[in-house]
């Protein structure tokens, strides 16, 4: 297991469900929670009715709304703009940026517009890419024939549906993700090809099985495998390599030429390696789309250390923080820290607050995507908390304790987890600012479990981060309750089965002291 250098504010403090494409938002929903800020998540349904977690941070003097990491500064022109890989370009030729040469195609010009383009203009070797696409998706690069172009065309076109789709000369050197923010450039990540370095035992396959278990270490990568897909297999092939081939000790094996994180790259820190002709370019890039406040700007470069010759090949309004926070190799950069920057400048400078605590998402993304309610308002961060490790055992089952050690745990003004690890036995992580309370607890618990035989309370202070669990369930005008929420989600998840007696159907609403 490599050693990693990441910011120790963040060490621990991204909960599973956050690594689930969620790492933008909750890191910058994160720091702007520490800081005092107020922080409400909401409710966004697309065209097709689909789900997607938003989110708002606010100060006394402006409120901001975010979908992941792009706010409500970039206005829907902007988006536009970069989200059209064509148009971006355009741009930034008019700017004097630098792009690689390349052409439009609709489905309606088809494959043989794209194939005289290639053959009388452009020549071999060549990059297919969706106009509008995004995460790597139907990308397809150093296409060498008029079959594997083909191939690509017929793929991007009837496959995965997209109307348009780029051809452009393909760059050899590696690709750079530039943080712009503002005119400042706050990092620069490398994102090597997806590949695994043999050891003269394993065959690929193990190896990729072994590398994907590194990646379950980083928070944004848990999610994402190298995956043995088409572009895996278009690789092996082209590359003339095999699934179970035996590479040598020490020897790079390339699995796919696509370097974006979610098709299994790895991200490297380069930002101490980029020449001011690089970072000049990047903040040019940025300013090259009038109204864009920041961006993640894709440079492609011979070589890290010498950025020769450098051409930007997209800009990004919705750029993935991660591999900037969680780099596989090489030193974390504060991205959220410089966004809330941007949109709060009066916070700048300022202290983050209860940095040894976190919020889950969990209960968040469950009510919001169930409809109870169009909002959820974080309760303010505890400063100062102090957290102790609390082991419970009694001589016969305590059970039947749950719900009235979880009232008191809440009445107490605890945050953190509970949990019944035997019949006998319970743990908990709790944290509170007043440390006479976590006393309190004890000589409740030693009160209510006197029948219970004999028992063993353990009190142990620890370092550890711990989960802000007290949240304020927020609509518009009024708070929702805990117990009103768990009744809501009893009978949404009752909702979700199909009763066929009538009768239990009317037992379990009046129950749950819901109406039908």
């Amino acid at each position: 297991m490599p050693e990693f250098e990441w910011f120790d504010h963040l060490q621990d403090a991204v909960p599973y469900e956050a690594s689930e494409q969620k790492i933008s938002l909750y890191t910058i929903a994160l720091e702007g929670w520490r800081r005092g800020l107020d922080v409400s998540f909401l409710s966004g349904y697309d065209e097709d009715d689909v789900f997607h977690l938003h989110y708002a941070i606010a100060s006394s003097e402006r409120k901001i709304h975010f979908k992941s990491s792009e706010s409500s500064l970039i206005t829907q022109t902007v988006h536009d703009i970069c989200r059209d890989k064509f148009e971006t370009n355009k741009r930034l030729r008019e700017a004097g940026v630098k792009v690689p040469a390349g052409k439009r195609f609709t489905r309606e010009e088809g494959l043989g517009e794209v194939v005289a383009y290639a053959n009388e203009t452009a020549g071999f070797p060549l990059v297919v890419k969706p106009t509008t696409g995004y995460a790597g998706k139907g990308v397809y690069v150093n296409i060498q024939s008029e079959e594997e172009l083909a191939k690509a065309v017929k793929y991007v076109f009837d496959e995965l549906g997209f109307p348009e789709l780029i051809v452009e000369e393909y760059l050899t050197g590696v690709e750079i993700r530039v943080m712009v923010v503002g005119d400042e450039v706050i990092g620069a990540v490398h994102r090597t090809e997806a590949n695994v370095v043999g050891d003269g035992k394993l065959t690929v396959k193990k190896l990729i099985e072994q590398k994907n278990e590194v990646r379950k270490q980083v928070p944004h990568l848990q999610n994402r495998p190298i995956k043995l897909d088409r572009q895996f297999y278009t690789t092996m092939r082209a590359l003339n390599q095999r699934p179970d081939m035996v590479p040598k000790a020490g020897e790079k094996v390339v699995v796919k030429r696509v370097s974006n994180i979610s098709a299994g790259g790895d991200p490297v820190d380069v930002t101490d390696q980029l020449t001011e002709k690089v970072k000049q370019l990047a903040v040019q890039s940025v300013q090259a789309i009038p109204g864009l406040p920041y961006a993640g700007v894709d440079i492609m470069v011979d070589d890290p250390a010498t950025c020769f010759n450098p051409k930007v090949i997209e800009v990004n309004t919705s750029p993935g923080i991660g591999s900037h926070l969680f780099p596989i190799a090489g030193k974390a950069r504060d991205v959220p820290k410089a966004l809330i920057d941007l949109h709060f400048p009066e916070t700048k400078g300022m202290k983050r607050k209860g940095e040894r605590t976190f919020f889950r998402l969990v209960d968040i993304e469950y009510v919001l995507r169930n409809r109870f309610m169009d909002s959820v308002l974080l309760d303010k961060v505890k400063e100062d908390v102090i957290v102790n490790k609390i082991t419970l055992k009694t001589s016969e089952s305590h059970t039947g304790f749950k719900s009235s050690i979880r009232r008191k745990i809440q009445q107490l003004g605890f945050i953190g987890e509970a949990e019944q690890v035997t019949a006998r036995t319970s743990a908990f992580l709790l944290g509170h600012d007043d440390p006479n309370v976590f006393d309190d607890f004890s000589v409740w618990l030693k009160d209510v479990m006197k029948d219970k035989g004999p028992l063993s309370i353990d009190m142990e202070k620890t370092d550890c981060k711990i989960s802000h669990e007290r949240l304020l369930y927020k609509q518009e005008t009024n708070i929702v309750s805990r117990n009103e929420y768990e009744m809501k989600k009893a009978y949404a998840d009752f909702r979700k089965h199909v009763v066929k007696n009538k009768k239990m159907k009317r037992k379990l609403l009046k129950s749950l002291k819901l109406k039908k």
